[in-house]
């Protein structure tokens, strides 16, 4: 499957393209990054292309995408013509790709003279997050210890328990939700690149109990962080660190105010059951069900082993042919 990918003029757009012949081309899956614009642009011009872009895109025709009866299909069919042309007043020919009918054409692009690095592009590398169990070290520049009479001990956690679910504890109340991870992006301009991995986390729900005073408003800062539209998140090989999405000065979106920082600590379980005692190669696959990414290994027990941790592995310490403890994932 071919991928699309572009800029409205504003934003990043990527989509899937599932089949291409000579004449057309078909577009699904469609998504963009929601950036701003800079102090000097004029958002109405800018509104207004992209907008007339990914209707095109969306619809496969010119259509207004803020009315609400008008809903996408699943996949659209754009007709194209490539072909040359002599450039105005030279004697230089250019190709030329037209969308849509020669005679009523949606779109007309031409190559770009020279490759510019962009603001900003899609970043491959992603944290495989699903199965992993992690232990707020800081919420909101609060630190937390192992103090249990402390009122900001270290009950905060988040444990993703799949790749499209996950929970924890707010420090008082058991919360559930579903989330999304996003492609990377990175953002060029600086000596050292920035990478946002966008993370959405949707439908939180909790439980009701009341904690002391203290406890609550971190709790409070905590959910108000995971259930906004949209956050990013860092992973320097130890620690995860959430932070709040904003709009940077240059008018893109880009990393806010600190969420909070987590440690990985041992998972609870898997899919909610305990593996010790099952068949070794049945563990495996409950363990490659949850997150297909991890690299699961079968190890005898008393095995020796290389020091070095890793998120994508799994190791499973098996004894006559049974799990012999919680796999973890290191």
């Amino acid at each position: 499957k071919d991928e699309l990918d572009g800029s409205t003029g504003t934003n990043q757009f990527f989509a899937d393209v599932p089949k291409m012949t000579s004449m057309e081309f078909q577009v699904a899956n469609v998504y963009q990054t929601l950036m701003g614009w800079g102090e000097n642009d004029d958002p109405r011009t800018l509104q207004e292309q992209e907008d007339a872009w990914l209707s095109i895109l969306y619809f496969g025709r010119s259509v207004d995408r803020n009315d609400e009866t008008q809903i996408p299909p699943e996949v659209i069919t754009l007709p194209y013509t490539l072909f040359e042309e002599r450039i105005e007043g030279t004697d230089e020919m250019t190709q030329v790709l037209v969308l849509g009918s020669y005679q009523k054409p949606l779109a007309r692009f031409v190559p770009q003279k020279e490759k510019l690095a962009p603001a900003f592009e899609l970043h491959h590398e992603t944290i495989q997050l699903a199965g992993s169990n992690w232990k707020a070290t800081n919420i909101r520049g609060s630190l937390l210890n192992d103090d249990p009479a402390s009122q900001l001990n270290d009950d905060i956690t988040v444990f993703f328990t799949s790749e499209t679910s996950v929970k924890g504890h707010g420090g008082c109340n058991q919360f559930h939700a579903s989330w999304e991870e996003f492609e990377s992006i990175q953002m060029n301009g600086a000596e050292h690149p920035l990478i946002l991995r966008p993370m959405q986390i949707k439908d939180l729900a909790h439980t009701r109990a009341h904690c002391d005073s203290t406890r609550m408003q971190v709790e409070e800062h905590f959910f108000g962080g995971l259930t906004q539209e949209l956050l990013f998140y860092d992973f320097d090989g130890e620690e995860i660190t959430l932070w709040d999405a904003e709009m940077s000065e240059d008018g893109h979106q880009s990393r806010g105010n600190l969420i909070g920082q987590f440690i990985n600590v041992p998972v609870p379980n898997w899919g909610g059951q305990s593996l010790i005692g099952m068949k070794a190669e049945e563990a495996k696959a409950a363990i490659e069900t949850i997150n297909p990414s991890l690299q699961v290994q079968n190890i005898p027990e008393g095995s020796l082993m290389t020091d070095d941790h890793r998120l994508d592995r799994v190791r499973i310490f098996v004894e006559e042919g049974n799990v012999a403890r919680e796999p973890q994932r290191g």
